[in-house]
Protein backbone atom coordinates (compact mmCIF):
# COMPACT_ATOMS: atom_id res chain seq x y z
CA UNK A 1 0.00 0.00 0.00
CA UNK A 2 1.07 3.33 -0.87
CA UNK A 3 2.07 6.00 1.63
CA UNK A 4 0.20 8.77 1.18
CA UNK A 5 0.59 11.03 4.45
CA UNK A 6 3.08 12.97 2.79
CA UNK A 7 1.57 13.22 -0.47
CA UNK A 8 1.67 16.67 -1.89
CA UNK A 9 3.60 18.73 0.58
CA UNK A 10 3.04 21.81 -1.12
CA UNK A 11 -0.52 22.03 -0.51
CA UNK A 12 -2.26 22.27 2.49
CA UNK A 13 -4.27 19.75 4.06
CA UNK A 14 -7.93 21.74 3.67
CA UNK A 15 -7.49 21.69 -0.40
CA UNK A 16 -9.68 20.18 -2.72
CA UNK A 17 -9.02 16.33 -3.68
CA UNK A 18 -10.60 14.83 -6.62
CA UNK A 19 -10.03 10.81 -7.49
CA UNK A 20 -10.43 9.85 -11.25
CA UNK A 21 -10.34 6.38 -11.95
CA UNK A 22 -9.54 5.35 -15.17
CA UNK A 23 -11.84 2.52 -17.25
CA UNK A 24 -8.43 0.20 -18.07
CA UNK A 25 -4.92 0.54 -17.15
CA UNK A 26 -2.77 3.37 -19.00
CA UNK A 27 0.14 2.15 -21.09
CA UNK A 28 3.30 3.75 -20.55
CA UNK A 29 2.74 5.86 -23.61
CA UNK A 30 -0.87 7.21 -22.57
CA UNK A 31 0.50 7.98 -18.45
CA UNK A 32 3.60 9.80 -19.93
CA UNK A 33 0.94 11.53 -22.11
CA UNK A 34 -1.65 12.46 -19.45
CA UNK A 35 1.27 13.67 -16.94
CA UNK A 36 2.60 15.94 -19.74
CA UNK A 37 -1.08 17.24 -20.61
CA UNK A 38 -1.84 17.94 -16.78
CA UNK A 39 1.70 19.33 -16.04
CA UNK A 40 1.32 22.01 -18.84
CA UNK A 41 -2.51 22.76 -17.63
CA UNK A 42 -1.74 23.47 -13.93
CA UNK A 43 0.87 25.88 -15.25
CA UNK A 44 -1.83 27.80 -16.44
CA UNK A 45 -4.87 26.49 -14.38
CA UNK A 46 -6.85 29.81 -13.05
CA UNK A 47 -9.71 30.88 -11.22
CA UNK A 48 -11.51 33.89 -11.12
CA UNK A 49 -7.74 35.37 -12.61
CA UNK A 50 -6.27 33.88 -9.31
CA UNK A 51 -3.57 30.67 -9.79
CA UNK A 52 -4.60 27.49 -8.84
CA UNK A 53 -2.17 25.52 -6.51
CA UNK A 54 -1.91 21.67 -7.85
CA UNK A 55 -0.13 18.66 -7.61
CA UNK A 56 -1.27 15.42 -9.12
CA UNK A 57 -0.18 11.35 -8.88
CA UNK A 58 -1.63 8.82 -11.19
CA UNK A 59 -1.52 5.26 -9.02
CA UNK A 60 -1.19 1.63 -10.67
CA UNK A 61 -1.40 3.21 -13.93
CA UNK A 62 -4.65 3.86 -13.46
CA UNK A 63 -6.04 5.76 -10.54
CA UNK A 64 -5.39 9.71 -11.04
CA UNK A 65 -4.64 11.92 -7.89
CA UNK A 66 -4.99 15.57 -8.59
CA UNK A 67 -5.22 17.82 -5.18
CA UNK A 68 -5.43 21.64 -5.88
CA UNK A 69 -5.88 25.16 -3.95
CA UNK A 70 -6.34 28.66 -4.63
CA UNK A 71 -4.71 30.98 -1.53
CA UNK A 72 -7.16 32.94 0.31
CA UNK A 73 -10.24 31.32 -1.30
CA UNK A 74 -11.58 28.35 -3.05
CA UNK A 75 -11.54 27.30 -6.35
CA UNK A 76 -14.48 28.17 -8.39
CA UNK A 77 -16.90 25.59 -10.09
CA UNK A 78 -15.67 27.03 -13.32
CA UNK A 79 -11.89 26.68 -12.19
CA UNK A 80 -12.91 23.23 -11.27
CA UNK A 81 -15.05 22.91 -15.12
CA UNK A 82 -11.30 23.78 -16.72
CA UNK A 83 -9.66 21.07 -15.23
CA UNK A 84 -12.42 18.42 -16.04
CA UNK A 85 -12.92 19.37 -19.79
CA UNK A 86 -9.08 18.77 -20.00
CA UNK A 87 -9.05 15.33 -18.36
CA UNK A 88 -12.35 14.36 -20.37
CA UNK A 89 -11.24 15.45 -23.57
CA UNK A 90 -8.11 13.57 -22.86
CA UNK A 91 -9.57 10.03 -22.25
CA UNK A 92 -11.57 10.80 -25.18
CA UNK A 93 -8.52 10.85 -27.64
CA UNK A 94 -6.38 8.70 -25.91
CA UNK A 95 -9.78 6.17 -26.04
CA UNK A 96 -10.49 5.64 -22.62
CA UNK A 97 -13.23 6.74 -20.51
CA UNK A 98 -13.02 7.78 -16.63
CA UNK A 99 -15.86 6.03 -14.45
CA UNK A 100 -18.26 7.32 -12.10
CA UNK A 101 -18.21 6.85 -8.65
CA UNK A 102 -20.77 3.81 -8.44
CA UNK A 103 -17.97 1.47 -9.42
CA UNK A 104 -15.85 -0.72 -6.43
CA UNK A 105 -12.20 -0.72 -6.55
CA UNK A 106 -9.99 -2.93 -4.71
CA UNK A 107 -7.03 -4.96 -4.62
CA UNK A 108 -7.27 -8.76 -5.69
CA UNK A 109 -5.09 -11.08 -3.45
CA UNK A 110 -2.15 -10.46 -5.61
CA UNK A 111 -1.92 -6.77 -5.09
CA UNK A 112 -3.47 -5.94 -8.85
CA UNK A 113 -6.42 -3.07 -8.82
CA UNK A 114 -9.55 -5.13 -9.77
CA UNK A 115 -12.69 -2.88 -10.86
CA UNK A 116 -16.37 -4.25 -10.71
CA UNK A 117 -19.95 -2.86 -9.91
CA UNK A 118 -21.48 -2.77 -6.96
CA UNK A 119 -23.61 -5.52 -7.42
CA UNK A 120 -20.95 -8.11 -8.10
CA UNK A 121 -18.83 -7.00 -5.59
CA UNK A 122 -21.81 -7.48 -2.93
CA UNK A 123 -21.80 -10.93 -4.88
CA UNK A 124 -18.10 -11.41 -3.96
CA UNK A 125 -18.52 -10.31 -0.21
CA UNK A 126 -21.45 -12.92 0.29
CA UNK A 127 -18.85 -15.77 -1.09
CA UNK A 128 -16.13 -14.95 0.68
CA UNK A 129 -13.87 -13.67 -2.49
CA UNK A 130 -13.83 -10.32 -0.66
CA UNK A 131 -13.43 -9.62 3.24
CA UNK A 132 -13.00 -7.47 5.77
CA UNK A 133 -8.99 -7.96 4.70
CA UNK A 134 -9.17 -6.54 1.01
CA UNK A 135 -8.08 -3.84 0.41
CA UNK A 136 -10.62 -0.79 -1.52
CA UNK A 137 -10.24 2.66 -2.44
CA UNK A 138 -12.77 5.24 -1.06
CA UNK A 139 -12.80 7.42 -4.48
CA UNK A 140 -15.37 9.84 -2.83
CA UNK A 141 -12.84 11.69 -0.71
CA UNK A 142 -12.86 15.07 -1.73
CA UNK A 143 -10.32 16.71 0.79
CA UNK A 144 -6.25 16.10 0.72
CA UNK A 145 -6.55 15.36 4.50
CA UNK A 146 -8.74 12.31 3.68
CA UNK A 147 -5.88 10.87 1.45
CA UNK A 148 -3.75 11.89 4.19
CA UNK A 149 -5.42 10.38 6.83
CA UNK A 150 -5.57 6.85 5.33
CA UNK A 151 -9.18 7.01 4.19
CA UNK A 152 -8.48 6.57 0.33
CA UNK A 153 -6.74 2.58 0.19
CA UNK A 154 -7.47 0.68 3.33
CA UNK A 155 -9.31 -2.59 4.12
CA UNK A 156 -12.97 -3.16 3.46
CA UNK A 157 -13.83 -3.68 6.87
CA UNK A 158 -12.94 -0.17 8.47
CA UNK A 159 -14.02 1.53 5.22
CA UNK A 160 -17.65 2.05 4.22
CA UNK A 161 -17.44 -0.66 2.32
CA UNK A 162 -17.47 -2.71 5.49
CA UNK A 163 -20.85 -1.53 6.37
CA UNK A 164 -22.75 -1.78 3.38
CA UNK A 165 -21.53 -5.09 2.29
CA UNK A 166 -21.93 -6.39 5.54
CA UNK A 167 -17.88 -7.69 5.42
CA UNK A 168 -16.99 -8.59 9.22
CA UNK A 169 -15.14 -5.65 11.18
CA UNK A 170 -12.18 -7.16 12.44
CA UNK A 171 -9.82 -7.56 10.23
CA UNK A 172 -6.97 -10.30 10.57
CA UNK A 173 -3.51 -9.38 9.49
Amino acid sequence: MIDYSQIFPSLDSDSKLWVFVADHPMSTQDKAALTAEIASFMHSWSSHGRKVIADFQIVDRQILLLSAMVEQGEISGCGIDKSLHVLEQFAAQNNFSWLGHLSIIYRDTSGTLQIVSRSDFRVMARSGAVTAATTVFDTSISLLSELRNGDFERSAGTSWHGRVFQLETSVHA
